[in-house]
């Protein structure tokens, strides 16, 4: 009886031995008989999966922002008030990319170096888009409530929540692990929340 593949899981295998590699490596130094050695198998069985490295790398970024939804929902759901979900989904990102670090160093050092026109098709738009939307969301129904300062522009503050997450991942995989990942979690979300409130903003310029 000739044996059943799982192709869905053979493919995150294939991903997974991937990432391993493209991290070590880089992205761009990388072969696929590169892969096809850490994932233990032939170079053509790779193509019964995929199409070349960039449409691996795509598959493995959708695992990881299926998962990250997944655990966004549920963060948000343990709660009803706009402004702790908020809270709840800035926490959850960090500590989500925390676990998936491969990922992130992966993510960072693709976008970081010119890609081929034939690699230019993996893009992280659309999901920026789904979290802004979601934080936007958020943000605007937190000022109904009257629990976020009415003065942030909702579509700004989304755009900045989103960078200094993507910022913290950048200096994490360029600086490496001096800095306790749990410490800058607990402080960025501590100041989220009490940036989010208002207050006076002391400056040394005219707004």
């Amino acid at each position: 009886m000739p044996k059943i593949i799982d192709k869905k899981k053979k493919a995150k295998t294939i991903s997974t031995a991937a990432l391993k590699v493209f991290r070590e490596m880089g992205y761009h130094n990388t072969r696929m008989t590169d892969i096809a050695e850490a994932a233990s198998i032939g170079k053509g069985t790779i193509y019964e999966y995929f199409k070349d490295k960039a449409d691996i790398l795509g598959f493995a970024f959708e695992d990881y922002f299926n998962s990250f939804t997944d655990g966004a929902l549920q963060a948000m759901n343990r709660t009803a008030r706009p402004m702790e979900k908020l809270i709840l989904l800035v926490d959850f990102a960090l500590a989500h990319a925390a676990e998936w670090e491969d990922h992130c160093s992966v993510y960072v050092d693709y976008f970081g170096e010119a890609r081929t026109e034939q690699e230019s098709r993996f893009s992280l738009a659309g999901i920026y888009k789904d979290m802004k939307d979601i934080l936007t969301e958020l943000i605007e129904e937190g000022q109904t409530a009257g629990e976020i300062d009415r003065g942030f522009n909702p579509l700004v503050l989304a755009e900045l929540l989103v960078s200094m997450f993507d910022g913290i991942i950048i200096h994490r995989v360029l600086e490496g692990q001096g800095m306790d990942r749990d410490l800058i979690r607990k402080s960025a979300v501590r100041l989220i929340r009490r940036g989010l409130l208002g207050g006076p903003i002391i400056t040394s310029y005219n707004d």
